[in-house]
């Protein structure tokens, strides 16, 4: 894709800074409520949009670790949630706590870091 000016990060900064800044200490009631909401979705798009593509290749490469699988494979989500569901992956395998906590921790980080506090 061509690169834009500004880009969408850059977008995203400045309609976040006016909602947040501007419109927002304007506002009360269900407005409030719902600019505050409308702040939050954006935030959560900015930080995917900066992380969420490092975070989905560390989450593949832990996966990949963790099954033993080669690098083409895919419907490694699936082939986990069977072992387990199979006893084949016991839960309280460490690996698979050290995956589940990295992958939790990623999300967050994009979702709502203010949750890894």
């Amino acid at each position: 894709m061509p690169h834009s000016h500004p880009d969408a990060g850059t977008i995203l900064e400045v309609t976040i800074a006016y909602l947040e800044d501007d419109l927002y200490p304007k506002l009360t009631g269900v407005d409030r409520y719902h600019s505050r909401v409308t702040i939050n979705a954006l935030r959560i798009v900015q930080r995917e949009l900066a992380r969420g593509p490092a975070a989905d290749a560390a989450d593949q490469a832990e996966l990949r670790a963790l099954l033993d699988a080669p690098a083409h494979a895919t419907a490694l989500d699936d082939q986990l949630a069977r072992e387990i569901r199979e006893g084949r992956r016991p839960i309280d395998d460490d690996p698979l706590r050290g995956y589940l906590k990295n992958t939790l921790r990623r999300a967050l980080e994009i979702n709502n870091p203010k949750w890894l506090a």
